[in-house]
């Protein structure tokens, strides 16, 4: 069995960040609820990781930039909604 470290990105290797990985000061939503994760970029972490451990935002920034579209953020209503999914209200 393959151990996931869940602070850790899938495809860099380095930290992604996540709030909720790792117990951290403070309380609210993690940084990537604000933005879009093209799904071509999601097809590129490992089986094993997939809905396990999350891209970095230095991830998500180098894909766009190396296809040269912007980064994508969710509109307002949507990240209030998904900040409501994960408080579990």
């Amino acid at each position: 069995m393959v151990v996931i470290d869940q602070a850790v990105c899938p495809l860099c290797g380095g930290p992604n960040e996540c709030l909720h990985a790792r117990p951290c000061e403070g309380e609210g939503p993690c940084w990537c609820i604000e933005f879009v994760f093209p799904k071509e970029l999601l097809d590129l972490v490992p089986d094993e990781a997939k809905r396990r451990a999350c891209i970095c935002r230095r991830c998500l920034e180098r894909y766009c930039a190396e296809r040269g579209v912007p980064v994508q953020r969710h509109p307002e209503q949507v990240r209030r909604a998904l900040e409501e999914l994960q408080r579990g209200t």
